[in-house]
């Protein structure tokens, strides 16, 4: 069994240097209220600089991007957010893209996103769909979408994501923080992330059930209704109504994005779209090569900047 590595204190000491350094730094915790509910986000970096808004995939939270907020964050202003239903966000009797659309814009409003123009939005997976939305809707405050191995439609049956239609799974009880841990994959499965990063998720993950007993049992943060009652609008069709920049990061191995799933993207995509390949990574590219995808978005931004410039 995986040994837990993560704790209240901070990662085990066989975790690189860097993602050390990372999580060190403490982001500003925040919520904002967006339709009756508390949406949680995360920010670094000071504010009046270029905004960059983190989103996370289908049943993670801000914390997936705490140990690249920071390395992101040394010429921006940056936060993460968890959509509703996720992460220490409230959860919602239903959901839609265009509503966790507007939880995108408010958390960019009121973490300062925006002082210097509209901000470019990033989004794993399923961040994709309200990030479509967001271009399509508010086009004047978008600056630029990166999709990170985002399917913009509902996939076909893939080992271990659940579709709208399957039952959803009993709400299972852990004894104890670390034991809940060891449980932890993410999904569709990967043998790509290491394990200091796998607790770091974890840990974020969870919440006791009574938090002034916590030996009462330790259950995971995220709706496990949220699948079943998300609307969504088939946003991969309505990709040609947007007209800001937009980039596509997948994953080489990605059993989501496969390459005829890409082309079929791409056709729709603005011209000028940019589309790269992230090469040993599979569908959790910012779990799996966190530095990589770093320096994909780093190099996308500069360049639409350099667009910018000699237009």
């Amino acid at each position: 069994m995986r040994s837990v590595t993560e704790s209240i204190e901070g990662p085990a000491a066989d975790a690189p240097d860097w993602f050390r350094q990372a999580v060190a730094q403490r982001p500003e915790e925040s919520s904002v209220t967006v339709e009756g509910a508390d949406i949680e986000f995360l920010a670094w970096g000071e504010r009046g600089r270029p905004g960059l808004l983190l989103a996370p995939g289908s049943r993670a939270h801000a914390h997936w991007w705490s140990f690249a907020g920071p390395l992101l964050a040394r010429s921006r202003r940056v936060a993460a957010l968890s959509f509703s239903g996720m992460g220490r966000s409230d959860h919602r009797e239903r959901y839609s893209t265009v509503q966790l659309a507007e939880e995108l814009l408010a958390v960019a409003e009121a973490a300062g996103l925006s002082d210097r123009g509209p901000p470019i939005l990033v989004g794993l997976s399923l961040a994709g769909l309200p990030l479509v939305q967001c271009a399509i809707r508010h086009p004047d405050r978008v600056g630029g979408l990166i999709l990170v191995d985002s399917l913009l439609r509902m996939p076909a049956p893939l080992p271990g994501i659940r579709t709208q239609a399957d039952p959803v799974p009993p709400q299972r009880i852990y004894p104890s923080r670390e034991a809940a841990m060891r449980t932890f994959r993410p999904v569709p499965p990967t043998l790509r992330v290491p394990d200091y990063i796998l607790d770091h998720l974890a840990h974020h993950g969870l919440k006791a059930i009574d938090p002034a007993a916590p030996e009462s049992g330790w259950i995971w943060r995220y709706d496990r209704n949220f699948v079943s009652n998300l609307e969504w609008h088939d946003e991969e069709r309505l990709l040609h109504q947007v007209h800001c920049p937009v980039a596509l990061i997948r994953g080489e191995e990605s059993p989501v994005l496969s390459e005829e799933v890409v082309h079929t993207m791409t056709a729709r995509l603005p011209a000028g779209a940019i589309v790269r390949t992230i090469a040993d990574a599979g569908h959790h590219i910012v779990a799996e090569q966190p530095l990589a995808l770093i320096t994909q978005i780093e190099g996308i931004i500069a360049q639409w900047h350099r667009s910018r410039k000699t237009n």
